[in-house]
């Protein structure tokens, strides 16, 4: 049961956050960034679902069918009375999602260090390799290793409180609030690092900040940043090509009603005489 539901918040955290966490550093080193900067949407959201890993909701489903059977087994071995009814499943479903939200929280905070160093994969693949320790009860672990677990990283809340939710809810829901409580706490820190680390990020071609919040350049740069100068094209190429199309649109409604210089349109058929008389074609 554990080993499923670690693995089935491990994959659904790698389809969404993984490999965009990854490539922050990536981001940062080749200066691509700047032109997320731009956007009129949240930089963090853009750069945290920027991909998406379609086989990791493969690898999900395998772990809810594993899941499934192990509380068939259980049932029908007697460790546990009842199956989970559907207030059950709700909670281990959210809490699996808040269980996600610390992972992210605490490998995004861990990906912002690439704002100071060249680059930082290696601190968030170490971060991921810690992701073994979730399949373990935490009832197996004693003393500062738990505490450190629980509290600083918790890694054993993230998979160990959805699961006890389906099998123990009597005693699950203190480590339920616990467990909300440190996503909160763990998301507010990443917020807080990943503001400090755009604080210290500066355009890659001219060296100004160009970020949202940033106060004005003390000095004025001594030639344009292509990240704005690109912006102001694109702006200005988006503009004339409405334009353009809006009077060819305009142009070709005044040839299909065939009021320039006399013409029925693009055939140059005039219309047929009011005096009952046959017209000829006219071009």
């Amino acid at each position: 049961m554990l080993i499923g539901a670690s693995s089935f918040i491990q994959q659904l955290y790698q389809a969404f956050f993984l490999i965009n966490c990854t490539n922050l550093s990536e981001l940062v080193r080749t200066g691509k960034l700047d032109f997320l900067l731009l956007l009129p949407v949240n930089t963090r959201f853009v750069v945290s679902l920027r991909q998406v890993d379609l086989g990791a909701f493969v690898n999900a489903t395998f772990a809810l069918a594993t899941m499934a059977y192990a509380l068939h087994m259980a049932h029908v071995t007697g460790e546990i009375s009842a199956l989970p009814n559907l207030l059950q499943i709700f909670g281990f479903f959210v809490l699996c999602i808040v269980g996600i939200v610390i992972h992210y929280s605490l490998m995004f905070l861990l990906a912002s260090i690439s704002f100071w160093t060249v680059r930082a994969q290696g601190i968030v693949w170490g971060y991921y390799n810690l992701f073994n320790i979730a399949r373990m009860p935490d009832e197996a672990f004693r003393g500062a290793f738990k505490a450190i677990f629980t509290f600083a990283i918790p890694m054993l809340l993230v998979s160990n409180v959805p699961a006890r939710v389906l099998v123990k809810p009597a005693t699950s829901l203190k480590w339920s609030l616990l467990l909300l409580g440190m996503s909160v706490l763990c998301f507010a820190v990443s917020e807080w690092g990943w503001r400090a680390s755009l604080r210290r990020y500066t355009c890659s071609v001219c060296g100004e900040m160009h970020s949202v919040g940033h106060p004005a350049p003390a000095r004025k740069p001594t030639r344009p940043c292509f990240v704005i100068v690109a912006w102001e094209r694109k702006r200005l190429s988006v503009l004339l090509g409405k334009f353009f199309v809006t009077l060819l649109r305009g142009w070709s409604g005044i040839f299909k009603r065939g009021s320039l210089l006399g013409f029925g349109g693009f055939s140059g058929i005039r219309a047929p005489p009011t005096d009952g008389n046959v017209g000829t074609a006219g071009f």
